[in-house]
């Protein structure tokens, strides 16, 4: 591709998430790296401004600023270019749609006889630093390290690669400038000490410290998360901890690609509350976000593939084609109906339940799944929310 195809790779992905958004699947589109509105090369074909209208996430690919094919051997990622990278790339995409695509790996150049280089691990890059002679550094305009040593063929090699430290400096861009998150390439090639960065890294399930508690403000050590003002409010008048369990994160912003819009979200164990502020002064100013929806797509089930017609002693619903009786209408009718729980996604199915092995009969709503659970027959708890709050943050790697 070159900078006169970006019309056509625009169109390409506008259709792509015409066809799958509608199926609650979230598009998302890994970029060239840039730093202007200049095209340069095959580069120019990704006109970020249009494909952020048509992706839920863009992921740049913050690497190869010096390719296999240069004749002068540099960092594969210098940290002064990345910072130019996503300086240009917030004014064009969404910050929490943005994800900074960072390397793992690095290159090694044979300088005696020119390039290609070739791709090194790591590891790689630690066994040719144990070369004898072989010679090593940091570059801290770069931000990144390299190896200098001769094979034995007498051939000189210079070797620049991604270790903890470099990683943790573009971890900072990605803190700094409140986006999405990180993607890396590639799995494998990494230095070990990365995985113990990215396990402490501070999200909003990391526990916080107890605190002296208010009529506005409660914690809950089983989870190390607080609760308050109208998600408290919210809560407690709908059914609390036997309906949504604990909570499993503090407030936070977060976008969802299901409406497109951010939030104030906070999770709990059964459901993911959102403030609409849109709504204030009534009582949808809290809504359950779309978690039935997240986990059908999850699951690669498209409503409209598996909708029926109408089934007899059953409530029918044309907006999504799928029933709703018994047990699940009378809960879904008692605690709140469409606008709490919204409309039936599928009809009743069996399903193992991942968190206890189990299999239940239940039901996907938009904003919740509905569990039946016999054993507790004529209880408010025959009927039970799935743990999908729980199942989305496991998704994420936030909690184990």
């Amino acid at each position: 591709m070159n900078a006169a195809d970006a019309p056509l790779l625009t169109d390409f992905m506008t259709r792509l998430y015409a066809a799958f958004h509608p199926r609650g699947w979230i598009v998302s589109q890994a970029v060239i790296a840039r730093t202007s509105d200049q095209p340069t090369t095959w580069g120019g074909a990704y006109d970020y401004e249009a494909l952020a209208k048509v992706n839920d996430f863009i992921v740049i690919m913050a690497y190869d600023y010096t390719p296999v094919g240069s004749s002068t051997p540099g960092a594969v990622a210098p940290i002064w270019w990345v910072e130019n990278v996503v300086n240009y790339a917030v004014k064009k995409i969404p910050r929490e749609r943005l994800f900074l695509g960072v390397p793992f790996y690095g290159y090694d150049w044979n300088v005696t006889d020119g390039p290609p280089a070739v791709a090194v691990s790591f590891s790689g890059a630690q066994t040719r630093a144990a070369v004898q002679g072989a010679t090593t550094g940091f570059d801290r305009n770069a931000g990144a390290p390299w190896v200098k040593y001769t094979d034995t063929d007498g051939k000189k090699h210079e070797v620049w690669y991604e270790n903890v430290e470099s990683f943790e400096k573009k971890l900072e861009i990605v803190t700094d400038e409140r986006l999405a998150g990180f993607a890396a390439w590639r799995i494998g090639h990494e230095d070990p000490r990365n995985w113990t960065v990215i396990g402490g890294l501070v999200t909003p399930a990391t526990r916080i410290a107890p605190f002296t508690e208010t009529s506005d403000r409660i914690y809950f050590e089983e989870t190390g998360h607080s609760l308050a003002y109208g998600f408290l409010e919210y809560w407690r008048k709908n059914g609390g901890l036997a309906r949504f369990g604990y909570p499993r994160t503090e407030e936070f912003d977060e976008y969802d690609p299901m409406v497109g819009k951010t939030f104030t979200v906070q999770y709990f164990e059964r459901a993911r509350f959102e403030f609409h502020p849109e709504l204030a002064g009534t009582d949808d100013v809290v809504l359950l976000g779309h978690v039935g929806r997240w986990a059908l797509a999850k699951r690669n089930i498209d409503p409209w593939e598996t909708a029926t017609g109408p089934k007899e002693g059953y409530r029918y619903f044309p907006e999504s084609g799928h029933n709703l009786g018994g047990i699940f209408l009378d809960y879904w009718e008692r605690h709140g109906g469409l606008m709490t729980f919204g409309y039936p996604l599928t009809e009743e199915l069996r399903e193992v339940n991942p968190e206890d092995g189990q299999t239940y009969t239940v039901q996907y709503f938009e904003r919740a799944r509905f569990e039946h659970h016999p054993e507790y027959a004529g209880t408010e708890s025959e009927v039970l929310l799935g743990l999908l709050g729980n199942e989305m943050l496991r998704e994420r790697g936030w909690i184990r």
